[in-house]
C-alpha cells in the first residue's frame, strides 16, 4: 500500500482534477479505493501536487506510529490536510535528524515567563549575547547564524497549511520553514526559534511544535505561547535601537511631517525584512502610534494601494535584502560528507529532504 490515497484525501483532490492530472475520473476513483498506482500515475500525480514521487509511495507515520510528541497551534484532529502535513514534516525532521546526527548548542530557558516584556528581554539577550549582532542592524543572515553558532539547521519544506515547525531530538535542534516569500519565512523562522528556546526542552524524547499559521493561531489553548513567540520574533527582527535609528535617519534626510507616517513604517519594514503589519504593530507597542493606529494605517494603505508592498513600490522605497535559505542545508551536508562517501547517507535523499537542488 502506498501513501497516495492519504495524499489525495488530505488535499481533497476531486474527480474534476483528473483531466489536469492526466488520468481518467474513473481511474482517480479507483486510486481513492486503494488501487495500486502505476509508475506513470505516480509521476503524473506528483507533478500535479508538486511533491516528490517518493512522498506518494512511502506511507507517513501517523497516530500511534509517530515517534515524536506532537504539539501544535491548531486543532489538527479537525484539519485533515494540516494533520497530514504535520505528520509528513515530522517524518522529514526525524529522518533529517537521524541522518545529520550532530548536536545543536541552542540554549533552552527553563520556565521563562510568557509576557511581552519578557519576550523583548529574551530577544535582546539572544541577539546580543548569543548571535552577537548589534541592536541597530537587520539580520538577513539569521539562518546562517543559527547554523554557524549553534549547529541548528533551518530548511525549507513544501506545505500549504503549515507555516513552520521546530524540533528537538537527543540534542539536535531543527527548524522546518514552509516555502513562502522571504518576509513570511523570516518571521516564521524567528517564531520557531522562540519555541526552541522556551517551549521544547525535551532532548531525549522527541518533541515537535507545528505552527499552521504563526500570525493567527486557531488553538486557544496555546494562545499565550504563540503570542510570546510572535512578540519575540518582532523584537528580535526589529530591535528598538534599530527602529529609532532608522526613524531618525528618515526624518533627518527627508522633508515631511514629524509624526510617524505610513512611509516611515514601510521603510522600517523593508529595512528589517518584516511585513508592514509587523513593523506597524512594533511601533504601536513602543508607543509611537496610538492604540489601534497600526491597523488603521494598514487598512488605509490597502484601500488606496491594494497592499503595503505596492505602496512601498510606488514610493520607491529601497528593496528588501535577500536571504540565503540554502546556507544551513548545504553546510550541513558538507559536515556529514564523510558519511556520504562511506555510503551511510544518501546524498540524493538528503537533497530531497532539505529541498536542495543537486549541484
Amino acid at each position: 500500500m502506498t501513501a497516495l490515497r492519504d495524499y489525495l484525501l488530505a488535499r481533497q483532490i476531486g474527480k474534476g482534477a483528473a483531466g489536469n492530472i492526466g488520468i481518467t475520473a474513473d481511474r482517480l476513483d479507483s486510486l481513492y479505493s486503494n488501487a495500486e498506482p502505476t509508475v506513470e500515475e505516480v509521476r503524473l500525480i506528483a507533478r500535479f501536487l508538486k511533491v516528490s514521487a517518493r512522498e506518494l509511495i512511502v506511507p507517513i507515520r501517523t497516530g500511534s506510529e509517530r515517534r515524536t510528541k506532537l504539539r501544535s497551534n491548531f486543532n489538527y484532529i479537525r484539519d485533515s490536510l494540516g494533520y497530514h502535513e504535520a505528520c509528513r514534516i515530522e517524518n522529514t525532521l526525524d529522518e533529517v535528524s537521524d541522518s545529520l546526527g550532530f548536536p545543536s548548542d541552542l540554549p533552552y530557558f527553563v520556565d521563562y515567563p510568557k509576557t511581552s516584556q519578557s519576550a523583548e528581554h529574551l530577544s535582546r539577550i539572544f541577539r546580543a549575547e548569543f548571535l552577537h549582532v548589534d541592536m541597530v542592524k537587520p539580520i538577513p543572515q539569521l539562518p546562517a547564524l543559527l547554523f554557524d553558532k549553534f549547529g541548528t539547521v533551518a530548511f525549507r519544506v513544501k506545505a500549504r497549511k503549515v507555516d513552520g515547525a521546530s524540533y528537538r531530538k537527543g540534542g539536535t535542534a531543527l527548524i522546518a520553514i514552509a516555502e513562502r516569500n522571504d518576509i513570511r519565512m523570516l518571521f516564521t523562522l524567528a517564531h520557531e526559534v522562540s519555541h526552541l528556546l522556551v517551549d521544547i526542552e525535551d532532548d531525549t524524547n522527541n518533541e515537535i511544535w507545528i505552527d499552521e499559521d504563526v500570525l493567527y493561531p486557531s488553538n486557544n489553548e496555546v494562545r499565550e505561547v504563540e503570542f510570546f513567540a510572535n512578540e519575540f520574533a518582532a523584537t528580535l527582527l526589529i530591535p528598538v535601537e534599530g527602529l529609532l535609528e532608522e526613524l531618525k535617519y528618515l526624518r533627518r534626510s527627508l522633508v515631511g511631517p514629524a509624526q510617524l507616517t505610513a512611509f516611515h513604517i514601510a521603510s522600517v519594514a523593508r529595512k528589517f525584512g518584516t511585513s508592514f503589519s509587523v513593523a506597524a504593530r512594533r511601533c504601536e507597542n513602543l508607543g509611537l502610534l496610538d492604540f489601534g493606529g497600526a491597523a488603521t494605517i494598514e487598512a488605509e494603505i490597502k484601500r488606496k494601494y491594494g497592499s503595503a508592498e505596492k505602496y512601498a513600490n510606488v514610493l520607491k522605497i529601497a528593496p528588501r535584502f535577500t536571504i540565503n535559505w540554502d546556507y544551513p542545508s548545504r553546510n550541513a551536508l558538507q559536515k556529514i560528507y564523510p558519511l556520504v562517501e562511506e555510503g551511510e547517507v544518501s546524498l540524493t535523499r538528503m537533497h530531497d529532504l532539505l529541498s536542495l537542488k543537486m549541484m
